[in-house]
Parts: C-alpha cells; structure tokens; sequence
C-alpha cells in the first residue's frame, strides 16, 4: 500500500512522481512511434531540385496557368498577405502566402502589369498565364520557337523557346514600376 501524505491523504510526492514518469515514458514512445510511422509515410512526388527564390530568373509564358506566379516577394508593386493553396501540375499543392501587382518590363520597353500574382517562395519559375493574357485582351501568336505578344494590334514583346517552355524576354533585373506611369499599365490593366 502506497504511505499517504500526513496534510493532503494523497500518495507521496515521491509516488506521484513515480507514475507521472511511467506514464510520459508510455507517451513519448508512442510519440516517437507516431513520428516514425509519419515519415515513412512521406513520399515524394518528383526528384525536382529545390530552387530558392534567388535562383529564380525570368518570367515564363505557361498556356496551363489559370494563375500568374511569382517567388520573389521584392518584385510586386501592391501585395496583400493571404494564406491559400494552388494546384500546380502532377496534382502538387503549394502555399501562396499573398497576392498582388507584378509590373513586368519587357525587352522591347514596354510595360505588361499582371494582376492577382500569386506569391509561391517555393516556386521553381515564375509563371505568366497565356490564358489569363489572352482573356484580357492580348494575342500571342506562336511562331517557330518563339511566341509574338500583341495586344490591339500593338506589338508588346516575344517569348522564346527553351527547355521546353517558352521564356519571356524582360530586362534584368525585373524591378519594381510606377503603375501610374506605365503606359501598358493603362492598356492592359485586367492582366
């Protein structure tokens, strides 16, 4: 029989402490069981290496975005935080933590304002949605390895094929326009 405490008639300290360790011994295995079994079930989709928003260069035309996506927070003129998901391709999920404006220079001096970017710092390539360009009013004509972008009639830049993917053509480095000076801006202001 376990001695009682003369004040509290409750098991000693001594006692309590005793099934107290036996009972976080118990826990702590299962937690420890719990982690193992988590990892093993962690599988991988791809063997992608991790590309650091750093790495990151360049704007890519993707005709399967239904979203335009950044990875450079430094790059948008307005943002807002937001906590979501997108869907990226082979059923991948990534974390947007906001949305915003990216003002985009093209090679040829124009300025093309993409609204709704997701900000994505996991993302390997920034993405410029054909869709979204072309619902808005711009024409993209392929031709040869390379992708002509219009809009009205206006010629704005290209994109050129590479890997696979066709490339825009930006100045470097991508920085930060005043919206309201942009010419493009005013043209195109549902991008």
């Amino acid at each position: 029989m376990a001695s009682k405490n003369a004040y509290t008639n409750k098991p000693s300290a001594k006692e309590i402490w005793n099934v107290l360790e036996e009972q976080y011994k118990d826990e702590e295995k299962l937690s420890k069981s719990h982690l193992i079994d988590k990892f093993l079930d962690f599988k991988f989709e791809d063997d992608t290496e991790v590309i650091t928003p750093s790495k990151v260069s360049g704007w890519w035309l993707d005709t399967g975005a239904t979203c335009h996506v950044c990875s450079n927070r430094d790059l948008f003129s307005s943002y807002v935080a937001a906590k979501e998901n997108v869907s990226m391709v082979g059923r991948s999920v990534v974390l947007v933590l906001g949305t915003g404006t990216v003002v985009l220079t093209l090679s040829s001096g124009k300025t093309l304002a993409l609204k709704d970017v997701k900000y994505v710092p996991s993302i390997t390539k920034n993405l410029v949605s054909g869709s979204l360009l072309c619902d808005a009013g711009m024409r993209l004509d392929f031709q040869g390895g390379k992708v002509v972008l219009s809009f009205k009639k206006m010629y704005f830049g290209n994109a050129y094929r590479t890997n696979g993917m066709y490339k825009i053509g930006t100045t470097v480095p991508n920085s930060v326009v005043n919206e309201e000076s942009s010419f493009a801006y005013c043209l195109v202001e549902n991008l």
